[in-house]
């Protein structure tokens, strides 16, 4: 603790204290952005029901639904935050106006903006269990402001995490933003992330009964594990508005690189007996390479805008595979950490594989407004998708090509000056992956699946910057699975039925509120459910989610906020009839606006699981998730 404090000090009196030209430091707070409930993130600050890796009880990994603006992009790993300004989960009539919608919502990363004149930007303080963190944001501009620059480097040499890991983050980006004239502009990025960390653990109930939670802040995984990898991301956006046509285009390289990714699996009973087995898993690499140009013509008759559009877009992915080496770790109880032995002998070569993806995609669409009573938006898109899978151990390649047609159309109607209805269909491509080796046609791709949404809803301004938005909507999306004669093949459906209702904006000149709740009926149809394989509801899905924020602002520089999130009982096994209980999340937060020798500081301060909830997180994977132990954040920023 000592030398994570001293750290600390030592950044904030480094000689970048020393510079001069004062800027405002306050930064807009993550309650004032949000625009409604359904998902935002700024750094560490979070609101909403749902997240970058799920919405609306489904992991979008599986449809490649991310863009950075509304540009197309193909993650194998996510944008670190030395370019990431923030991202907003879209759905309902938000994501209707992407030019490409998708099925269950959509995440839109923001890039960070550079400032508008010449500075640096200085944040230092601790972020979860003594986590150090330091950030050095830099912003150049040219004397006609037409480029731009602002450059970002975080370290965390002292990461720490809930489960006991520690280790250290390394992050360095930069967006560069040019405008050749006042009609266009282009944006270059780029990132690189180094991650090294004790080695992951999981926990996978052996019972019909939930393991009793595990003590805080302790690794279960051996001394000898480590995950050590580095993400980069790169690209060009391209964006030019010539009157009657608009100009879009990019391309975009993301890539996750895994030096180890070792993972100890605790298979544990209710009474916290644990088999402990780690996976040693060798460097793998992975890759997306994603390009769109998309061109649209406005044509105004009257009252009525019509905006006809053609995009072509084309993805480029692959991903090592290889054969995760099992180590025993013997028997214990996880109410203590077991015994360490000395390190295994590994191996120098395990069996790999690869896995590749091509897609190309022609879009066109139509958008017909009107008078601003109307917003009518049609797609069609022709997919051409080709998939290559070798298995490691293997010299046989797989292959699964497929032509698709998806479509998306939606409407918004102005019903009066503060109602407006809206209603959406979109259908979209998902990958159902590889036949496991236990199946009888092991290593045999499956092919993609159509997905579908149906999606109503209103939205009401209850006053000027303050509204109120309900929807129902309708997911269903065919499933993989082990059939009775063991091939692994399409076995039956999901399908995710719900209501959900968001508030947010200012509720007086002072108070913002972010509040939202969803009702979730999931259900599992086909072969499994009538054989006995698996329940009729899917594990790791909450039925009900509430979210409840609240951000005041004082007169004397001060201001409050508190989040209560409540995540409610998820089934815990595709086969057990025991539900993991909800969890009520409460974080308290405090901010303060000061000067310190005429130049303008932040605060801010939180404590994070003010409730010191225990237990699990129930996950669609069957494996259990430790929520956080309680902890606090603390830290300051300034700007020069």
């Amino acid at each position: 603790m000592f030398r994570t404090l001293s750290f600390a000090l030592l950044v904030t009196a480094s000689p970048l204290a020393l510079m001069s030209s004062p800027a405002l430091a306050q930064e807009e707070t993550i309650t004032r952005q949000a625009a409604d409930a359904f998902g935002e993130q700024m750094g560490v600050d979070r609101v909403g029901l749902y997240n970058e890796a799920q919405v609306r009880g489904f992991d979008l990994q599986q449809s490649a639904a991310y863009r950075i603006d509304d540009h197309y992009f193909v993650r194998a790993t996510g944008l670190s935050e030395s370019i990431m300004g923030g991202l907003s989960v879209k759905v309902g009539a938000s994501a209707a106006g992407l030019s490409l919608p998708s099925p269950s919502g959509v995440v839109v990363y923001r890039l960070r903006e550079p400032g508008t004149t010449n500075g640096i930007k200085v944040n230092a303080g601790f972020r979860d269990f003594a986590t150090v963190h330091t950030e050095a944001e830099t912003t150049l501009v040219s004397g006609d402001g037409r480029l731009a620059v602002v450059a970002t480097v975080i370290a965390e040499p002292f990461n720490n995490s809930s489960s006991g890991q520690s280790g250290a983050v390394y992050d360095a980006g930069a967006v560069i933003a040019w405008r050749p004239d006042s009609r266009s502009q282009v944006r270059l990025f780029g990132a690189y992330q180094k991650r090294d960390f004790d080695g992951y653990y999981i926990v996978i109930p052996s019972g019909d009964r939930e393991p009793p939670p595990l003590p805080r802040t302790t690794t279960f995984a051996p001394d000898w594990s480590r995950a050590a990898y580095r993400d980069t991301n790169a690209g060009v956006l391209y964006d030019g508005d010539f009157g009657d046509w608009r100009v879009g285009a990019s391309l975009t390289y993301s890539a996750f690189g895994g030096e180890r990714t070792d993972v100890a699996v605790l298979l544990t009973d209710g009474d916290g007996n644990a088999m402990r087995t780690t996976y040693y898993c060798p460097p793998q690499e992975s890759h997306a390479t994603a390009a769109e140009v998309k061109l649209t013509r406005r044509i105004v008759t009257g009252a009525f805008r019509h905006d006809v559009g053609i995009a072509l877009r084309a993805r480029s992915s692959g991903t090592d595979l290889a054969q995760p080496v099992g180590i025993d770790g013997g028997s214990f109880n996880i109410r203590e950490r077991p015994a360490d032995g000395p390190a295994p002998v590994l191996p120098d070569t395990v069996p790999t594989g690869h896995d590749s993806v091509e897609q190309t995609m022609l879009s066109l669409t139509y958008n017909l407004a009107w008078a601003d009573r109307l917003d009518l938006r049609l797609g069609a898109h022709q997919s051409r998708y080709d998939k290559t899978t070798r298995q490691p151990g293997t010299v046989l390649a797989q292959q699964r090509s497929q032509d698709n047609w998806l479509y998306n159309a939606s409407a918004v109607v102005r019903a009066s000056q503060r109602l407006r209805l809206f209603a959406s269909y979109v259908t979209g491509l998902e990958e159902s992956g590889v036949a496991p080796a236990s199946a009888v046609n092991r290593g045999e791709v499956l092919p993609p699946v159509e997905s579908k949404q149906w999606e109503a809803g209103a939205s009401y301004d209850l006053r000027p910057g303050l509204t109120l938005i309900a929807a129902w909507f309708d997911i269903t999306k065919p499933v993989a699975g082990l059939r009775s004669d063991g091939r692994y093949d399409l076995v039956g459906d999901v399908r995710h039925s719900g209501y959900e209702v968001s508030l947010s904006g200012q509720v007086t000149p002072a108070t913002n509120v972010v509040l939202g709740a969803v009702l979730l009926r999931p259900r599992l149809s086909g072969q499994p459910v009538a054989s006995g394989q698996s329940l009729d509801i899917p594990p790791g899905v909450s039925y009900t989610n509430t979210t409840v924020n609240v951000e005041h602002q004082f007169n004397n520089g001060w201001s409050v906020d508190g989040q209560l999130l409540f995540e409610g009982r998820r089934r815990m096994t595709p086969v057990s009839r025991t539900e993991v209980p909800g969890v009520t999340f409460l974080t308290l937060g405090a901010r303060y606006d000061f000067r310190i020798a005429d130049r303008p500081v932040t605060g801010r301060f939180q404590v994070v699981n003010a409730l010191d909830q225990k237990g699990y997180y129930a996950t669609p994977s069957s494996a259990l998730v430790p929520i956080w132990s309680r902890t606090w954040r603390l830290a300051f920023n300034t700007a020069f």
